[in-house]
């Protein structure tokens, strides 16, 4: 959702994981953020399940992207506290490397064994994966009296607990996504009758990211989906899965 000049996201995840609880008689620890090994005498493997829920806010001007998040969570068996948000900023130097830095209280991750603290972090990001967007001396200009290029985006559940995620690109010759779901690992897409092209991946519930790539072009939002900076001079779409 944008407001004016911000981005307003609101998300959550649900979450679970095996600890181990001594059974009743028994002294130690009730309770053991760790992933679980094998039962031991006096104790029993439970599941406990947490849902983390966020807001997060984002404004962009020029080169320069800040982000706000602040979330709860909710549950039982897991230590740590239970508010957490960051700050996030960005700023793109040229284009494929930006500047970064991040600070703030983040939840614990009980399993995976990390507890909940603060951060504070400094760095770079250079892309060696995203090529430049085609200058105006390299693009392919259509040609005169052609129509103006259709794009649809389609997200449809495919076998196996996979998703489809389909675009109508006419004209192109390749296509490539890339989003969170993969960690920005692009995939070339399948061609499909009637210029959709096609890619299957598994889709956690909750909301994603997505970028595409035509013809070796420059990575844009698909069609449909509010565009938004990638922090390398490209955008980004965001849209739901339920």
């Amino acid at each position: 959702m944008r407001l004016g000049a911000l981005d307003l996201e609101i998300g959550g995840r649900l979450s679970r994981y095996d600890h181990q609880e001594n059974l009743p008689g028994t002294s130690g620890a009730i309770r053991d953020s760790m992933p679980s090994p094998p039962a031991a005498a006096g104790s029993r493997t439970v599941t406990s399940a947490y849902q983390d829920t966020h807001l997060r806010l984002t404004w962009s001007h020029g080169p320069l992207l800040v982000s706000a998040l602040a979330g709860y969570r909710t549950g039982q068996g897991f230590p740590g506290r239970r508010a957490f948000g960051t700050l996030e900023a960005a700023w793109q130097m040229v284009d494929g490397i930006a500047l970064l830095a991040e600070t703030g209280n983040v939840p614990a991750v009980p399993e995976l064994g990390i507890e909940a603290g603060h951060i504070i972090r400094l760095g770079a990001v250079v892309d060696l994966i995203r090529r430049r967007s085609p200058s105006t001396t390299d693009r392919a200009e259509p040609s005169a009296g052609a129509p103006p290029r259709e794009r649809a985006f389609l997200l449809e559940p495919a076998a196996d607990g996979r998703y489809a995620v389909r675009c109508l690109l006419p004209g192109a010759q390749s296509v490539e996504a890339s989003g969170d779901y993969s960690d920005w690992r692009p995939s070339a897409m399948t061609r499909e009758s009637g210029d959709w092209w096609r890619l299957e991946t598994v889709l956690t519930p909750g909301q994603h990211r997505i970028s595409l790539r035509v013809d070796g072009g420059g990575w844009e939002a698909p069609s449909g989906l509010t565009p938004e900076q990638d922090g390398f001079g490209g955008t980004v779409g965001a849209f739901l899965v339920r």
